[in-house]
């Protein structure tokens, strides 16, 4: 559960940037930064939200953001991951913001920022998943690289402690996809059902489906999910079309 606390959602040293805070609207700030779609980072934002400025977040979830919660797009900047943008502070400097795949769900970003007269460089993760591919991202070393350390981490840390270890998250889908044929070949009727939230099980999904996908199985989101499931390219024709993750 991502944290309320306001003071957290500010990045000391940006002036006027707020992190996934959208329930405080003072009107010093000058840019909100949304790392995704889940409910608990995008606590106090609606379909009337007016600011007072405007909200950087990636193509998916600005995508959401429009078709799925309204929010207007005059509110909305979705820039590509990758890619670093200016983007003004409160003190009339200029700092520098690049979104990197944080591997949570469709969308989500790390943002690295860097201030362009202090050089400070602050990284907040949002929520991600600390694989290889995130840690070894291309984006975040040459950032690194080039601009120096970073001097403040905000660091996800809801699964940061001894006792949690997962197994790889492409072992998981694989076995849900031998779990799906192995049921298959018993009970050719089997209905399978995945539980999600908005977004988030996409890979769970798509794990599923591929293992069913020559089954005369009825496959895909209900009508409920469906626009969510177009935006984040996980409908049974998209996932037909699409290689194996």
């Amino acid at each position: 559960m991502a944290t309320q606390l306001g003071a957290l959602k500010r990045i000391r040293g940006f002036q006027g940037f707020n992190v996934d805070g959208f329930n405080y609207q003072g009107p010093d700030i000058v840019a909100y930064f949304l790392t995704h779609f889940h409910s608990d980072h995008t606590c106090g934002l609606h379909a009337g939200f007016k600011g007072p400025a405007p909200i950087y977040c990636s193509p998916v979830t600005g995508a959401l953001l429009t078709a799925v919660m309204g929010v207007k797009s005059s509110m909305v900047r979705a820039m590509p991951l990758g890619v670093p943008f200016d983007v003004p502070t409160g003190d009339g400097e200029v700092a520098v913001a690049t979104f990197i795949d944080a591997n949570h769900c469709p969308g989500s970003v790390l943002v690295h920022l860097r201030h362009k007269a202090t050089g400070r460089i602050v990284l907040h993760t949002g929520d991600f998943r600390a694989a290889r591919c995130v840690r070894e991202d291309q984006t975040l070393h040459a950032l690194i690289d080039t601009h120096g350390k970073i001097d403040e981490l905000l660091l996800d840390t809801t699964y940061c402690a001894p006792q949690w270890k997962f197994p790889d998250q492409a072992e998981v889908c694989a076995a849900m996809g031998e779990i799906v044929r192995r049921e298959l070949a018993r009970e050719p009727r089997t209905l399978f059902l995945v539980g999600s939230y908005s977004i988030g099980k996409e890979r769970a999904v798509a794990a599923v489906t591929r293992a069913a996908i020559m089954s005369p199985t009825r496959t895909g989101p209900n009508s409920r999910t469906m626009p969510i499931a177009t935006i984040c390219g996980t409908t049974a024709s998209a996932l037909k079309r699409a290689p194996p993750a």
